[in-house]
This record gives C-alpha cells, structure tokens and sequence, in this order.
C-alpha cells in the first residue's frame, strides 16, 4: 500500500497524512508544514538554505548524495538459457523452431 506523503514547504521533509499543519496565506496560498518550529522560521522569511537541518542546506553542501531523493534503478533482469538435465541447449533451440505438427509426431 502506498501511502500519499507531501512535503514540507521550509524543510522539505516528508509530511505523512495526520501530521503537520496546514497555513493559508491572506492571498489563498495554502503552505504545509512539517513542525511549529519550520512554520515560525519560514514566517519570519528566513531562508532555508541558511538552516542545516533543512534539505536546502544539505543539498548544496552535499550531506545528502543526488540519487539519495530520487528512486533506486532497478536492475534489468537478464535472462539466461540452460540445459535442462537429458536434453542439451541446442535440443531446446530445434524443438523451439519445429512446427506444432511436428512435435506431436
């Protein structure tokens, strides 16, 4: 089950469904938060690039590596043939090429 997470708009950080807090600006611009303490810093405009807990300040500083955010790749399975026990590789090939007809008989 995958659950829907947002991020925080000073931090950065995840914010799971239930927590957090939600501000909407006079214009009607809606900012989640993470905690009160992002929420009283980013009021007060100070920038998050200044703050070391924030990813803002750990991106650049490089504290947090680039693929870190992102997914892992996923390897791409390869698939191998083999002999099975009595019948040779090149046995499987040929009863692969044959025609329907010919397998029966």
């Amino acid at each position: 089950m995958v659950i829907k997470t947002e991020s925080c708009v000073f931090s950065e950080l995840r914010v799971y469904p239930g927590h957090g807090q939600r501000y909407v600006t006079k214009d009607g611009r809606c900012w989640l938060f993470i905690a009160k303490k992002s929420r009283c810093i980013a009021l007060r405009k100070v920038k998050a690039q200044k703050i070391r807990w924030t990813v803002a300040w750990r991106r650049p500083n490089k504290k947090i590596k680039a693929g870190e955010l992102t997914r892992k790749r996923k390897r791409k399975v390869v698939r191998i043939q083999r002999a099975i026990n009595g019948i040779t590789l090149e046995d499987i090939q040929k009863r692969r090429t044959q025609k329907q007809e010919d397998k029966l008989a």
